[in-house]
């Protein structure tokens, strides 16, 4: 039989081409080419090579496209190739929209959890629940081995059939079948009025349409009650497209006004980014909220309303990623994302926290150094600074950042809980305004109790390590330290829920009533909870004080 297949022949053949496209391009690049067209016309030898030689069959399709994507992400986490299959993926993440039952679905404990149910969706008409375990899917049983996978099989075509099993605590709830749908995800996933006229807009991406949705969302409060102010909340949210970021500002600020800039190694890409028609509410009172998980357009937004005095920005400094991408078609249906450009707001700053390009010796990425961080000047004289996110007028810590609280045996024990609240519990009153009170957080505890929840702390890890020597030292002393330091160790961690009692009551809350309503229910609920709310409220109504720091 011939060595030498049809395919192994097409390979070559495609090597030859590709070595004669290397050559051509050495002759019109500049200095470094030469070396790049060495190292893939090396690339393109081991391929073949081994491609004829090697032992046994491999998927070269899969290796390839494995090698892509790790030159990739030595650049950048935000520079990303697209193969076509992950095609649908990237429509998503663009538009929102995809054929679904309308639920949001993690991996937790290698299961299929459903985490939210999307307003008028098939989820939500059959009845599914946040807490549900999915157990199959088209009677294909979830295993640890293809759960990523199959969770992919909840989307398809609309109007496709799927039929789920599903465990409910203690119930198995069997061929529940549902009609795939079209399903968009908006950007503004909650608007209302919180009280005396204030406005709150949660925005949780920025989409194709996430201008046209906010201004809309304004358009509806302020034409019910006119507005006294309103509360932008952009806590966790990632980004998206700059310029739905740049239409959102031009909302509030004056025509012409330059919100953003980029600037990257091709010029002509170079762009400058103003408001392009007349504010609708230029003296609406403005707060925004944001978090760490604030980032990219979220702080375009942020930043300019900062840089230019006309918000004042509440909360934890932000992310911190002022890279800007743009998508290129590549052949046979594949995309790449490339980091093509910095970004700089008003005052003349950029907001990159990591420096990608000068990476320590290990590979591992540094933080802007502090001697590199510039002062900047607001439109007031404020001074602002770049290398690292938006620094917020009024600083607040969300809480929660002890091992402890933020150890996944917690978590689980709180989704757990709610979970089981809800089968004991069938209907809660007045859903805004529910409060989970002391007897029901001593039922957590008791809970918590019946279900033998153990938190590894460092402490207890350490210990476990320092067993392991003592035994092969052979080192009985030790050994009886150790098993009084973890009594020891144990016997505070019984105590971590009644420690930790003011932050884990909120956390509670907010999952239990997710249980009940949802997202939106979660929001509307927190209004009479949430500092960073509450913080909003108050400056907006202290019309002083919000004159002052944004004067100052």
């Amino acid at each position: 039989m011939n060595r030498f297949s049809r395919k192994t022949i097409i390979l070559i053949g495609l090597s030859m081409i590709l070595l004669t496209g290397f050559t051509t391009y050495k002759l019109f690049g500049d200095d470094d080419d030469f070396e790049i067209a060495k190292s893939l016309e090396i690339y393109h030898s081991v391929l073949r090579d081994t491609r004829i030689y090697y032992v046994d069959d491999v998927d070269y399709a899969k290796l390839i496209h494995e090698s892509t994507s790790e030159l990739l992400s030595k650049l950048d986490p935000y520079t990303v190739y697209y193969p076509e299959s992950q095609i649908e993926d990237y429509t998503f993440m663009t538009t929102g929209a995809y054929a679904g039952i309308g639920a949001d679905i993690a991996v937790f404990e290698n299961q299929l959890v459903i985490t939210d149910v999307y307003d008028k969706s098939p989820a939500r008409s059959a009845g599914l629940r946040v807490g549900d375990v999915i157990l199959e899917i088209d009677s294909e049983i979830v295993t640890a081995e293809n759960i990523y996978e199959i969770k992919e099989n909840v989307k398809g075509e609309p109007d496709s059939k799927i039929t789920l099993k599903i465990k409910r605590l203690n119930t198995t709830l069997e061929n529940i079948t549902l009609n795939r749908e079209k399903i968009e995800i908006p950007d503004v996933t909650y608007f209302g009025q919180i009280r005396n006229g204030i406005g709150y807009i949660k925005l949780s991406g920025f989409r194709q349409n996430a201008a046209n949705e906010f201004q809309a969302a304004l358009k509806k409060m302020n034409d019910s009650v006119k507005l006294s102010g309103l509360v932008i909340d952009l806590r966790g949210n990632p980004g998206g497209l700059l310029i739905e970021a740049v239409k959102i500002v031009n909302l509030f600020v004056d025509k012409n006004q330059e919100i953003v800039s980029t600037r990257g190694r091709v010029a002509q890409w170079n762009s400058v980014f103003k408001t392009e028609s007349n504010p609708l509410y230029p003296d609406l009172p403005l707060v925004v909220l944001v978090n760490r998980g604030s980032a990219s357009a979220s702080e375009i937004v942020s930043g300019a309303l900062q840089d230019l005095d006309r918000a004042v920005i509440i909360g934890e400094r932000t992310y911190g990623k002022g890279l800007v991408q743009a998508t290129r078609d590549l052949v046979y249906n594949t995309k790449i994302k490339i980091t093509t450009a910095k970004y700089y707001i008003p005052s003349g700053r950029c907001v990159q926290a990591l420096d990608y390009t000068h990476r320590n010796p290990d590979g591992s990425v540094g933080k802007v150094p502090d001697t590199l961080i510039t002062a900047y000047k607001t439109a007031n004289g404020r001074t602002v600074y770049d290398g690292g996110g938006i620094i917020p007028d009024v600083q607040l810590q969300s809480g929660g950042n002890s091992n402890f609280l933020q150890s996944k045996e917690l978590q689980k024990l709180i989704f757990n809980f709610a979970n089981y609240y809800r089968s004991i519990v069938n209907n809660i009153p007045n859903l805004e305004t529910f409060t989970f009170s002391d007897s029901d957080y001593d039922k957590f505890v008791q809970y918590a109790n019946t279900q033998s929840f153990g938190y590894n702390s460092r402490s207890e890890i350490y210990l476990d390590s320092l067993r392991v020597a003592a035994e092969s030292d052979n080192i009985p002393e030790l050994l009886q330290k150790i098993d009084e330091f973890k009594k020891t160790i144990h016997a505070s961690e019984s105590q971590m829920l009644i420690k930790h009692k003011e932050q884990i009551t909120p956390i509670l809350q907010s999952e239990i009533i997710k249980r009940y309503s949802f997202s939106k229910g979660q929001i509307r609920n927190s209004f009479y909870s949430d500092s960073y709310v509450l913080k909003g409220i108050s400056l907006i109504q202290d019309t002083e004080l919000r004159t002052k720091i944004l004067s100052n």
